[in-house]
């Protein structure tokens, strides 16, 4: 049986025992109360430099997303013990993508300060910093658990390896279903969803190619090469990829690039200043977030930081990389004047169309049957004792939804796109359509009497 290690994330109250605020020495318990908690981590980062510390929690962020989670482990029990913490737990994680996010989110809005966190002759800044992340941890609700393991997380952003592996697949996936793909559909299949493109090409100054082109190059500088360095200490690369040792190895500088760069034109297209995020998160959404995960779709909007006209970060690794993967059709909406609804149809028929040929080529094409009219199932396979009844499941559920600290807006998505009845459906959101349980449930009834076993897919 293989070994199994169980890892903790670490809050305030694995590692102290009272509170100090204002020269007080105020109980544990002061902390059961959100407010509390909010106004404590807001008195201990104000003063802090706002580009340092989105800059410095990016870069720890990069680690949690590109180092085994037990090196993340040990870096952070490192870095509090080297801040003269009184307490050091033998295990647990301080830092991860969730309380990094938040502590992102509140850097970018507060006031200016000039308190430097890094690099100074006393540990009290750094011991302050890593005590916030701490509090953030607190703040966390149970109840996102339950999506982190399901859904949000993956592929899981603390097992590098594997989600290289998911990665590579998915950027060779959606360039062919960009790239190739999407030039055999009929125009009145596809014409919003070019359009898109063609306005995001504009924009960002790049072709699609050169777009996947450069995720792809940073895909490999965070992933692929450090991955292979961890296998392989003797290799090419060893003065290549993100290395949480050297730290220039995370910041992309102008000059490293030059001005025409199809690198830069991207970082551009993608970045946000500090003025500019904290008017993109001050401003409403249809769909708005409440509690914890307010701002992180801010990110998946905007993954990179200007620091200034010739230094950038990368906030968020994985919002960069599922922007172009299954994120593209938001990209689209976001950087273009066509209309979600539009766009999320004709992208429903462009993976329609890629699973049906993915299924022609794993069981032939002749032993794939194809919907010939509306009100039959998307695909049908048959064997000699089986009947696969096979419905895609194209649509999407909210951001807001899944980021939300309650269930109720996820489970009301779940239940539009698989349990909705109709039309009449207090829950439809104006979706005509039936679920696809529903669907699913009639294709069996209308080839019922068949001797073989039906199986809903």
């Amino acid at each position: 049986m293989p070994n199994t290690k169980i890892m903790t994330f670490l809050n305030y109250k694995s590692i102290f025992s009272d509170v100090e605020k204002n020269g007080l020495i105020l109980p544990v318990s002061y902390l059961d109360n959100n407010k509390n908690l909010n106004d404590l981590i807001d008195s201990i980062i104000k003063n802090f430099d706002n580009f340092e510390s989105v800059g410095y929690s990016s870069f720890l962020n990069a680690i949690t997303q590109t180092c085994l989670a037990e090196e993340s482990e040990k870096l952070g029990l490192g870095e509090i013990k080297n801040a003269n913490f009184k307490h050091v737990p033998k295990n647990g994680i301080i830092f991860h993508r969730d309380n990094l996010l938040f502590f992102i989110a509140k850097s970018l809005l507060k006031e200016c300060g000039d308190l430097k966190i890094t690099g100074q002759k006393t540990y009290k800044n750094a011991q302050n910093y890593y005590k916030a992340l701490l509090l953030i941890s607190q703040l966390i609700p149970d109840s996102s658990l339950e999506k982190d393991f399901l859904l949000r997380a993956y592929p899981y952003y603390y097992v590098p390896q594997t989600s290289a592996n998911i990665y590579e697949i998915r950027l060779q996936r959606y360039w062919y279903i960009y790239n190739d793909l999407l030039a055999k559909l009929d125009n009145s299949k596809k014409n919003h969803i070019q359009c898109g493109i063609k306005e995001i090409e504009k924009k960002a100054n790049l072709s699609l190619k050169e777009y996947f082109h450069v995720v792809s190059q940073i895909y490999v500088w965070f992933l692929k090469i450090p991955n292979i360095k961890r296998k392989n200490l003797k290799n090419p690369f060893q003065k290549l990829g993100f290395n949480y040792k050297n730290i220039d190895s995370f910041y992309i500088r102008k000059d490293n690039f030059g001005e025409d760069s199809d690198f830069l034109n991207l970082i551009n297209h993608l970045s946000l200043g500090l003025e500019e995020f904290k008017e993109k998160m001050c401003k409403s959404r249809k769909d708005s977030i409440d509690g914890f995960y307010q701002h992180f779709q801010s990110f998946f909007d905007n993954p990179v930081f200007k620091i200034n006209d010739e230094n950038y970060c990368i906030i968020d690794l994985k919002f960069l990389l599922e922007g172009i993967c299954s994120g593209f059709m938001w990209h689209i909406n976001n950087y273009s004047e066509q209309q979600l609804k539009l766009i999320s149809e004709q992208y429903g028929y462009l993976l329609e169309y890629y699973f049906l040929e993915l299924l022609e080529k794993i069981f032939g094409k002749n032993n794939i049957k194809r919907a010939a009219k509306d009100g039959q199932p998307d695909a049908i396979l048959e064997t000699d004792e089986y009947i696969l009844v096979i419905e895609f499941t194209t649509e999407y559920y909210r951001f807001s939804s899944l980021y939300n600290e309650k269930t109720d807006l996820l489970k009301d998505d779940l239940h539009r796109l698989l349990f909705n009845s109709g039309k009449n459906d207090a829950k439809a959101r104006n979706k005509k359509d039936k679920g696809k349980f529903f669907k699913l449930q009639n294709y069996i009834e209308n080839i019922e009497g068949n001797s073989k076993t039906i199986i809903p897919i």
